[in-house]
């Protein structure tokens, strides 16, 4: 097995020392999240499941992020340590950190996901089970309360599969602003993975960073996260998917956020067309 050295720090940003059942490692990037407490308690709420799992949230910025920002993330990282004092228990512990020392140009969500990926991969090691999940989400996220129960199930009983793209979908009522966007932006999502399926494509599976799983020992040996400041968790699972080490969970779902920035969208679908095209030509 490849040993993994390629930290982006290589000092612990956690003190506490990990528990020796500890099989799920789930790792939570937070810039400016101002309702990140829904995600913890939606995993506080989660089904039975036996082993121990940890929670990583990674505050982050750049160096230059601006001084309301940062304020924000510096009460926030204290607030975060007190409710995890209240709310850590036998079963799941939380552990915010906070990075504020990042160059602007590297600052974004892949140096964070990697950030907290690579503290896990740590974390696992320490305890000698490399065969840990390290699982990513977003701090915008809520799941369902089977989503620790069912992760666990597939850790106990899948010990081929490398990586996994969890299901996802996103919540739709009346009330939101850009419903109609909402459901524009995760037709397109399933179009274009479903037309890749219809034309037999090998390739065709979901890669959304707050539904995905990998392995620890797997995580070094693909030599860990990007830190791509968008598109890193397309680049990361492709490295399983084209292995065929490989699988989707579909019986428990992630919620993504419905805070999607019109443009944002519009983006997204021109990008998905061309390559739809690019695919089909």
């Amino acid at each position: 097995m490849r040993k993994y050295s390629n930290y982006e720090y290589n000092f612990d940003l956690i003190e506490s020392e990990i528990k020796p059942q500890t099989d799920i490692i789930i790792i939570i990037p937070s810039y400016y999240e101002k309702d990140i407490l829904s995600t913890l308690e939606s995993l506080l709420e989660c089904d039975y499941y036996k082993c121990n799992v940890e929670v990583i949230i990674v505050i982050n910025q750049s160096k230059e992020s601006p001084d309301n920002v940062s304020s924000f993330h510096h009460q926030q990282f204290s607030d975060l340590l007190l409710w995890s004092e209240r709310n850590n228990n036998p079963k799941i512990s939380f552990f915010p950190i906070i990075i504020t020392d990042i160059p602007p140009k590297h600052a974004g969500v892949g140096i964070a996901r990697k950030t907290g990926m690579d503290e896990a991969y740590k974390r696992f090691s320490k305890i000698n089970n490399l065969n840990g999940l390290i699982v990513s989400l977003d701090a915008d996220t809520i799941v369902s309360k089977n989503y620790l129960q069912t992760i666990e199930i597939e850790y106990n009983t899948d010990n081929i599969t490398k990586a996994f793209s969890i299901y996802f979908e996103h919540l739709i009522n009346n009330k939101l602003p850009h419903k109609s966007a909402i459901i524009d932006y995760e037709l397109h999502l399933r179009y274009y993975i479903n037309m890749q399926r219809l034309y037999n494509l090998p390739f065709a599976f979901y890669t959304i960073g707050s539904a995905m799983a990998v392995r620890a020992f797997a995580y070094g040996e693909s030599f860990g996260m990007n830190k791509r400041q968008a598109g890193e968790d397309f680049y990361f699972l492709h490295k399983f998917i084209k292995t065929w080490y490989f699988k989707e969970i579909n019986n428990t779902a992630v919620y993504p956020s419905h805070a999607y920035r019109t443009e944002y969208l519009l983006a997204q679908e021109n990008l998905s067309i061309k390559l739809i095209k690019k695919i089909l030509n």
